[in-house]
């Protein structure tokens, strides 16, 4: 008599605890986008703080080395963190501000951060604020060639000047990833938002 084969039974994987990696990160950004703009104003106002207290608190202090008097470290390293507090407010200016900062440091060698170039958030992520609000590319990118163009001929100035010191371009590529990622944004949004007025208007349009 023939014996029947009788299927191996396979025992089904045991299902993996918590949610998948990419509904967690969807959940993640969409509670951030649900903050409020007190919430984001307290944000930036930390992140202001933080830069001022880590980079150039340290660097005033003779961090890794003393490079300029350590009231104009204090100063120039303010000027160029502080006003993130309120770069969604006033982009613009606050991009002005903070760039004029940076260069104004690396023209009198004054080292406002422990890094090369006195390297640092503020350039960047202003430059991010503006080219995420602005009305157009054409407007974004004009920020950015004043940015890149000013932080990169002055650095080569302060290299001549002070050629002992470490320089490098970090800001003007700190300013164009910023401006590529804000723009980024902005693109996005402006597709979401017309995206959101054609699904209103072809509902309009049902519903008459």
């Amino acid at each position: 008599m023939s014996s029947v084969a009788v299927p191996e039974r396979r025992e089904a994987a045991p299902e993996r605890d918590g949610p998948p990696r990419a509904a967690l990160l969807v959940r993640v950004a969409d509670t951030v986008r649900a903050w409020s703009p007190a919430t984001w104003a307290g944000v930036d106002v930390a992140v202001a703080l933080v830069t001022l207290g880590a980079l150039t608190v340290p660097a005033a202090l003779g961090v890794p080395t003393h490079e300029g008097h350590p009231a104009a470290a204090l100063a120039l390293g303010a000027a160029a963190s502080l006003p993130l507090a309120v770069r969604r407010r006033w982009p613009v200016p606050v991009l002005a501000v903070i760039t004029a900062a940076t260069v104004a440091a690396l023209l009198l060698g004054v080292r406002t951060t422990p890094f090369v170039s006195n390297a640092g958030p503020g350039v960047g992520l202003a430059m991010y604020t503006v080219a995420s609000r602005a009305r157009s590319r054409e407007e974004a990118l004009n920020a950015l060639g004043v940015v890149a163009a000013a932080t990169g001929i002055l650095n080569l100035v302060a290299m001549a000047l002070y050629p002992e010191q470490d320089h490098n371009a970090v800001h003007s590529l700190a300013a164009v990833a910023g401006g590529f990622v804000g723009d980024t944004v902005r693109t996005q949004r402006a597709y979401e938002a017309d995206l959101a007025a054609r699904r209103r208007a072809e509902a309009g349009e049902r519903t008459r």
